[in-house]
Parts: structure tokens; sequence; C-alpha cells
């Protein structure tokens, strides 16, 4: 539920008694690491309050500190009236283990005056300064609503008396007290011709859920209204909303099946009867090997009939007969997979070509495709075509697509530099960040393989929508810990969906701490040198031996990264630094590429030569190395540069050292990196060991290292893979999570959609699915 006013009451510090508390930043997000709340609101703390403010700046340089009250401690933020939120997760970025929350509260208010707990915490000492952790609160319970009892359906609490319902939908909100959705038992006649029912007793439809508990719990009349009545209620189903005959078998009250009968015409009273009480009801039917009819009256959506059609294919605007289909997205794919067997060819055969495009219509969905194979069968008695079809965003990878070559020498966010590469908008599911110049770089890279580089720095992939929009999201939209808490994308149970499940073992390396940090490449490394000058301009003239008494001139460079702190000798005596501008040549080999790399630093190049090659005009980096040429290819330049110079240093030589008038001198500097190199540390509880460091050059923020981070956590994590065949469900995609109930076992689990696809037989329509789920 969203509220005006939300605060963190802390009752006892790291500190002691102190209640010393001192925050970099605090950041109030929506649940699954979703974005950032605060912004735009006030802040407020019950001590230092005019300092409140740094709490939420998102500036990490910034902080706030209480000033050791020695007493209860809090701060808040209000959204304001027109702005109220749902906090899901609340993150602290402390500045010392010794100064944040051991036990502390996150509520809510608005009135500003009373406050509601909606998660605490306890002993909790597990800080690290200047690292980021999170606390994910719990879903709020769902709130009580109840109907007229002349209405087809009430929802009343388990606990008051409903004996005078009989018929109804049973459902457990995330609170202490169960809900009931109930149907007036005189509407039941409505449903005589729909359900066939074999009742255990003279009460239909109920049963008590929990026999140890005296609360009397409805089943429910069909389980597609399950989420639709989540969604009305803003809760989450815990518990399953059907029983067994096995199960249930001695229960006060006992349904012991349950049977939609195959209807292959509608009634002509069908709309007209259910549309009176279709206010709250959802009702599906279908008969999956004949005509596969549905009627669905939504929530809020007029009454409307659709009959599911067989899978079509159109190409240019004409249909073509299909004998079966098979359209898929296999584990770890990109794109959509379509096999398919057409009619024998006759007088008004359509003959589709190599990559013609092709729409396939599948009950409510519909794939762009594009031709990628076909093929003839020839028997004495028949022939067979079949044409293998693939996702549009084929276009984005060989051979269709040229391959580029480049380096991305400016700054670009990561959505925008996958955009420009396939010159198409994208559905974007990650956090979208700057790229740093020179950190992306590719070699005879595909379109696609660009953005599964970027897609997968931070811990995302690329998918391929049915309509042939790319989706970039996170591999695990939900992260693996989070499963049980999040609402699931679909429902599937064995009364509607199921008809085979098969399980297999799939152990992760259960990782409980993963660091990941900002990888450097090469050409930014720190750069720091120190010699005698060699330039035979220069004071040494070219000179590389020198005696006793005599004046050496050390010359220094560093890269931009690098603040020379110090320069110093193991004998003899630095003199004032001279200022010495210097020019240097240098011959760069480019290989089959628009990127080469100087010696040494530069501040502006003087003037190229190419030796052979021309690749055009010569860009210098950021950090002073990295040459970058308007095209690829091999070449050499002679290129004159003016050297990034920090100094010149004359040395004194002594006369003697310890007696001889022949000994070596050690010089050396010293330099600090002024470059700010990110890293980010996460932990998991349930792990057995921490995981080996990653590292990118593509990661610049705080949110991508959390999301890669996330990723690997949950890789490491002990999963079980599970292959299902359903009744044809049409909308399911990778990365959905759903949730099973299996009541022959009496069981329910969630899990992850890693493949799904479609069949048709001359038997009916089938959907494939393979899942992940937590072992």
């Amino acid at each position: 539920m969203a509220h005006r006013y939300w605060r963190i009451y802390v009752t006892k510090s790291t500190s002691g008694s102190t209640m010393l508390l001192s925050f970099y930043e605090v950041e109030m997000r929506t649940a699954g690491g979703g974005a950032d709340l605060c912004n735009g609101g006030t802040p407020n703390a019950s001590h230092a309050d005019t300092s409140a403010v740094n709490l939420f700046d998102n500036n990490t340089s910034s902080y706030w500190n209480n000033g050791s009250p020695g007493v209860d401690c809090w701060f808040k933020y209000d959204f304001g009236a027109s702005n109220p939120v749902s906090v899901g997760e609340i993150w602290f970025l402390p500045r010392y283990s010794n100064q944040c929350p051991e036990d502390f509260k996150c509520q809510w208010s608005d009135d500003n005056t009373t406050w509601t707990d909606q998660g605490s915490w306890v002993g909790q000492t597990s800080w690290t300064g200047s690292t980021w952790k999170t606390f994910i609160l719990p879903a709020p319970p769902a709130p009580v609503v109840k109907r007229q009892q002349s209405q087809i359906y009430a929802v009343t609490l388990a606990r008051e008396n409903v004996k005078a319902f009989d018929i109804g939908i049973f459902a457990l909100a995330q609170s202490s007290e169960p809900f009931a959705f109930l149907l007036d038992q005189a509407s039941s006649h409505l449903f005589d011709w729909i359900l066939d029912i074999t009742l255990g007793s003279s009460q239909p439809f109920g049963f008590p859920m929990d026999r140890q508990s005296d609360h009397l719990y409805a089943i429910s009349v069909e389980i597609a209204c399950q989420l639709p009545w989540q969604q009305w209620l803003e809760c989450r189903q815990i518990q399953p909303l059907f029983d067994t005959q096995e199960r249930s078998r001695g229960a006060i009250w006992s349904l012991q099946t349950l049977v939609i009968k195959a209807v292959e015409q509608p009634r002509d009273d069908t709309v007209s009867i259910l549309a009176q009480h279709r206010q709250f009801f959802d009702l599906l039917l279908w008969n999956p090997v004949a005509g596969s009819l549905i009627y669905r009256w939504d929530l809020q959506a007029p009454v409307s009939v659709i009959w599911v059609q067989p899978p079509a294919i159109a190409m240019d605007g004409d249909s073509i007969p299909l004998l079966h289909a098979r359209v898929s997205l296999e584990p770890d794919a990109v794109t959509w997979v379509a096999r398919l067997t057409l009619s024998p060819p006759g007088a008004d055969c359509i003959d589709p070509d190599l990559n013609d495009p092709l729409v396939l219509t599948w009950g409510e969905e519909r794939f762009e495709l594009l031709v990628d194979q076909k093929s003839m069968l020839r028997k004495p008695d028949q022939i067979q075509r079949v044409v293998t079809a693939i996702s549009r965003t084929a276009q984005h990878d060989v051979p269709r697509a040229t391959p580029i070559t480049r380096v991305w020498s400016e700054a670009i966010w990561a959505r925008d530099a996958v955009e420009e590469v396939l010159h198409e908008s994208v559905d974007w599911e990650l956090p979208n960040w700057r790229l740093l110049p020179d950190r992306l770089q590719v070699s005879h890279a595909a379109p696609i393989e660009v953005a599964k580089i970027v897609a997968a720095a931070v811990g995302g992939v690329v998918r391929t929508r049915p309509n042939g929009r790319l989706l970039l999201r996170r591999r695990f939209p939900v992260p693996v810990n989070q499963w049980d808490l999040a609402t699931p994308d679909h429902i599937l149970s064995d009364t509607q969906d199921l008809l085979a499940i098969h399980e297999e073992g799939r152990f992760g390396a259960r990782i409980n701490q993963i660091t990941v940090q900002e990888e450097i490449p090469d050409a930014l490394k720190p750069f720091l040198w120190l010699g005698i000058d060699p330039s035979p301009t220069g004071h040494n003239r070219g000179k590389s031996d020198f005696a006793p008494g005599e004046t050496v001139h050390l010359l220094s460079l560093a890269g931009p990264e690098v603040q020379i702190t110090q320069v110093t000798a193991s004998t003899g005596e630095f003199m004032p630094t001279e200022p010495a501008p210097r020019q240097a040549s240098e011959d760069v080999i480019f290989y089959q590429s628009n990127r080469g790399i100087l010696s040494w630093p530069a501040v502006r190049i003087e003037s190229v030569t190419w030796l052979g090659n021309d690749l055009g005009s010569l860009t210098l980096g950021q950090d002073g190395r990295t040459l970058l040429a308007a095209t690829s290819g091999v070449a050499i330049a002679r290129v004159t540069f003016t050297l990034m110079t920090h100094g010149c240093h004359p040395f004194k030589i002594p006369d003697t050292l310890s007696g001889l008038d022949a000994f070596p001198a050690a010089m050396s500097a010293v330099g600090q990196v002024v470059q700010n190199r990110r890293s980010l540390t996460l932990r998991r509880g349930d792990g057995l060991r921490a995981g080996s460091p990653i590292s990118s050059p593509l990661l610049s923020d705080h949110g991508v290292l959390q999301a890669r981070g996330e990723m690997e956590l949950d890789l490491g994590e002990s999963l079980q893979t599970v292959r299902m065949t359903l009744l044809y469900r049409p909308g399911l995609m990778s990365g959905d999570l759903v949730e099973t109930y299996d009541g022959m076992y009496g069981s329910s689990y969630r899990g992850v959609v890693t493949g799904v696809s479609h069949e048709m037989t001359h038997t009916g329509t089938v959907t494939h699915l393979e899942l992940i789920k937590r072992a």
C-alpha cells in the first residue's frame, strides 16, 4: 500500500550507549531493487535535522551525523500529499561500521502522527563502512473488503460467521487473518450446466483447508480467477485454491470431483446469464481437443466470447494452411524459432522464399518471423513442405548483418549504444548507465553481440518478444531469494494445465559473497616513469654517463590519472624543478583495428605520417595514450606528439661517496592515483563460500555493480530444472515467474521460465515449458 510518510526508527546503535548514527546515503526503493523513490520530497530527523537532507541527496561525499543523542533516534521522508509511495527495500550506505542501526524499524504514516510498523530488525551488527547494505520489507497485508450478501460474491474474514455462504474461492493474504471469497448458494444453479460435481456431503463446494483449524475455507470454482483476485486485493496468494480427493477425504465438507465439461458451442443464454454476475468474476472454459473455445470475463472489461483458432501463417496478406507447427524460445536463445509443416502444394500453393517475412498467429499471440530454411520431402503418397522461420531480430546477426569493429571514444548511455548499433529501439528493463570513454570496444562483432556484451556486463540477457522487438532484461528479473515474495506472472495447476512433469537436479556453487568491481583497461592503468632526459636538445644533450660532481636532469612522466607526490634519491641533492616541454616521435601499429597505443602519455598530437595504408585522422583519448583512427585496418602511423611532462628534476651528483669516485645512485618517483575505481561486495546468508571477484570495464556506477553482483549470487544458488507439458498456454515468456500447484502431491512451488514452446499436432495444441526452481 502507498503512504505519504516513511521513516527509520532506531532503538539501538552499534556505537553502544551513545546511539551515534552516521550515513553517507539512504535510499528507499520499490520492491525487487527498483528505482530510488526519494526524489523531490522533504527529509527530517529527530536529531541534526538541518543536515538530514544529506541522507537523500544522491551524493556519497556528504553525510548525516545525529550527534550521539544517547536516546532513540529517527529520520523520515515526506513524499508529499499527491505522491504516496509503497517502499519495498531500504538501502543504507554507512560511514563506519560502529555508527549503524542495530535494532530498528521501518514505519509509515498518512498523517505524520500515527506510525505503523512495516518491518523491524534486531541484532544487525554485520555492517561495513562505505558499503551498501539492503533490507527487504515484507509485503503489506491485503485490505479488508466486505461486499453485501446480495451480490454474487462477498468478501469476509474467515473468523466471522460465514455459514450462510457455501460456494466460493479461497485466498490467504499476507496477514495473520485468512480471507475467503464466497458465492451465495442461491446463485449456484447458474453454473449447473457448466460443472459436473460429485459432492461428499449436503454442503456443496467447501471444506476446511487446515483440518487443525476451525476456520471454514472455501474451494475455488475456477483457478483462473486467482490472479485477477490477487490484483484486485493487492495481495499475494500463499495457499493453493484447490484440494484433491485424497487430501479432503473424511473432511466435514468434501469436494471429491470437479470436472469442466467440453463445450463445443455456447448456449444462447451463456453470455446473458453470466453477464449479470460478471462484476467480480473471471471464468475460463476450454476444450483443448474440440474447438478450444474460451469464455473470458475480466474484472473490469466487458463480457466477451473469444474463439482460439489453430495457428495460422500469413505472408503478404495471404494465409498458408498448416499441418503441424512448433514455435519455441530455447533456454539461453535470443530468438524464437518456428518449424512449420505446410499443406501439400496445389494450384493455389504459396511457396515462401528464404528471408521472406512471415506472421504466425497462434491464439492470442502474433509471431513476426523470417524464413530461414525450407525443405521438401517427396514420397510416393505425399509431398511434405517444411519451413523453419526465426524472429526478425535475426537481421542483427551474421550473416544478415555486417560485423562491427569500433571503440566508443566518448561517453554514451548503455541503452543508446545498443540502439545505435541496432538502428531500432528496444524494450529495456536493465539499469541504464553511462559507459565511460574507450571502455566499450568490439572487433568484428554482430550488432546483436554488442547488445549481449552490454547486457551481460550488468547481469542481463537479450531475448526477443513474439512481435519481434528485442528485450534486454535481468537474467532473473526477480532475485532467486525473493521468488517467494513476488507476485507470479502465471499460475499453473494440475487441475487445469499440467499434463506431464520431469525434474532433474542442477546444483550451483552455493556462493554466499561476491565482489564486483570496475576494471580499468590496460591503456587506462596508472602510468608513471622517471628517468634520464634522453632528448638530444635537452640539458643532458643526449648524454647517459655522468661523472661525480655533475648535474643530471631527470624527466618525470605521468598519466592524467596519476599525481606525482615525491621524487627522492639514495644520494645527492635535487635542485628546484625546471619547466620541461618535450616532444617525441613514435611509430604506432594498428592491427586490423582503429585503435593504437602510445608508449608515453601525450598532451596533444603535433603531426601524423602514415607509412603505407592511411586510416584517416587520429584522435587522442582521455588517457593520453590511446589513439583512435577514423577507420580500421593494418597500418603504421609515425606520430609526433607533445609529452605529458610533469617536470625536469636537476640532480647534483656528489663529488665522492664513501671515498669512492665511481658509484651508483637510485632514484624513485611516488605518485597517487586520482582515478576512482568502484567496487561493491554483496552477501547472501545461505551459501557456503565466497565466489571469485568479478570485474568489467563497462561497470561504472553503484547500480550496475549491484545488478551484476545479484546475478552472480543467483547463478550460485542450487536450482532444479523442471520440464512441463501443459495444455496450450499463451503469453509465457522466458524470465516470467511461475507458481505451480501440484494437487497430486499436495504441494506448490515457484520457478522462472527459461524456455517455452507451443506445438500443434493432429490431437490438439500443447505448451512445453522449461523452468528452474530452488532445490
